[in-house]
């Protein structure tokens, strides 16, 4: 079950969310990604890559019924990671992966995932540290 993440300023309060895991996306056949949201990650993917939901029940998390079919969900299956950018704050989504770590408003490669801000200094005010608080919201 995924988990809402917080990381907070402690001195500005700057703070960011994302869920734990990001989010699951797959790529049909004209190259547009579909997020697959939790739960029923395996019925959006059946649907996009017009497979039978019964091949791939329990992907991504337990093995699936119909093997061969991993090297197309290996292809064209991935996960969005909330990503920072360190210069103009801009957030945006990317497969951190695949991608490119190119902030899509500022063209800059100074970009985290929201995920690894845990303890660093802030982005914003540059005088706090960024930190974890439990917001015990579990998807």
């Amino acid at each position: 079950m995924p988990k809402l993440l917080k990381f907070e300023c402690n001195k500005c309060k700057y703070s960011l969310r994302t869920w734990h895991g990001g989010v699951i996306y797959a790529t049909d056949d004209d190259g547009k990604r579909h997020t697959c949201p939790h739960p029923g990650e395996a019925f959006e993917i059946a649907k996009v890559l017009n497979i039978s939901e019964s091949e791939i029940m329990g992907f991504p998390y337990l093995r699936i019924p119909n093997p061969d079919l991993y090297p197309l969900l290996n292809e064209r299956v991935g996960v969005l990671t909330d990503c920072l950018c360190l210069e103009c704050l801009g957030v945006f989504k990317i497969d951190w992966k695949v991608d490119t770590h190119i902030c899509p408003k500022c063209a800059s490669e100074d970009v985290i995932p929201v995920d690894h801000l845990g303890s660093v200094k802030c982005p914003k005010c540059k005088e706090g540290i960024m930190c974890y608080i439990d917001t015990g919201i579990i998807s």
